[in-house]
């Protein structure tokens, strides 16, 4: 599998990497109310946003895991793929998790939002999480639909709030069984990119499509990108084909020709230049696709569309 970078900052103590575990932004984030243990925190925190702030950086030095108490503002996104194209963005799911040592993007409208946070330390979680995270995975958890996480959750932010007998006993327990919950809905998003006659979820479709889309020159190989998703060349090609209709090299020779076909309408750039920066080795094997594709040649396409 292909992990994701780490920015994880080994000097700083749990405290401070709890406090600074926010996105960066100019909001105002006031904690209404907080549990502090040993090795997580609970926070009900209230965030405002004067205005649309966008693109916004969350990093996290530790693992957080957050649950929306009231459904976010109409426009709030986030990029695990760390905002290289608009398309990457998407929708934030009301409860979502960020492993520790990893950041993410986000799109923040204006508005408030009132969460509830649990932050852990990832050593907490290693004996039931213990691998290199990839994208796909980092991408399963921004929009995490599990009952038993969310009602989770909203317990904790209740005894934050208000505190009864044995609140401490009781948060703990709620923790451990948070930290159970949150293992199995991610050991089973492996089980599902792992599946060789399913089709792709939409996480790994997005994934591919991305990673095509944002490359100039030459595209990445079916081996890069089955690491991506978790599954072997093989597996990928079928179910990639499964799930579009499409090989990956007819999908990757249309995006091409696509690509090509604005660079030629909208501009006097040179055709050999377009040829390398829409992944063909020459321009006789460009002008050769792209007249299979559309019945022009490059220079004719590009006469025809200045008419």
């Amino acid at each position: 599998m292909s992990p994701v970078r780490l920015l994880r900052n080994p000097d700083l103590k749990t405290a401070e990497k709890f406090a600074l575990c926010r996105p960066k932004t100019t909001s105002s984030c006031e904690v209404e109310a907080k549990i502090s243990r040993p090795h997580f925190q609970i926070e009900v925190r209230h965030y405002r946003w004067d205005k649309p702030l966008e693109p916004t950086l969350f990093h996290a030095d530790v693992c957080y895991l957050e649950l929306a108490l009231h459904p976010r503002p109409a426009g709030s996104e986030v990029d695990y793929l760390g905002g290289k194209t608009a398309s990457s963005y998407v929708a934030t799911g009301n409860c979502s998790f960020i492993p520790a040592g990893h950041e993410a993007m986000m799109r923040v409208p204006q508005g408030e939002q009132q969460v509830v946070g649990c932050l852990f330390e990832m050593d907490v979680f290693k004996p039931l999480v213990d691998w290199e995270w990839t994208p796909l995975e980092i991408a399963a958890c921004f929009n995490i639909n599990n009952i038993n996480i969310r009602a989770t959750l909203v317990r904790l932010a209740q005894e934050a709030m208000s505190p009864d007998y044995a609140s401490q006993r009781l948060v703990d327990s709620l923790f451990e069984s948070l930290l159970v919950e949150l293992s199995r809905h991610i050991r089973a998003t492996r089980i599902v990119a792992k599946e060789p006659y399913g089709k792709l979820s939409p996480q790994q479709l997005r994934l591919i499509e991305n990673r095509i889309s944002e490359t100039s020159g030459e595209f990445p190989q079916t081996s890069w990108l089955a690491k991506e998703c978790g599954v072997s060349n093989r597996h990928l090609a079928r179910m990639f084909k499964r799930t579009t209709g499409k090989t990956i090299t007819e999908y990757i020779t249309e995006v091409r020709i696509n690509k090509a076909r604005m660079k030629l309408a909208n501009g006097e750039q040179l055709i050999k230049e377009i040829a390398w920066e829409c992944g063909f080795q020459s321009q006789s094997s460009f002008a050769q696709a792209f007249r299979k594709a559309t019945g022009f040649t490059p220079r004719q396409y590009r006469n025809r569309s200045h008419k």
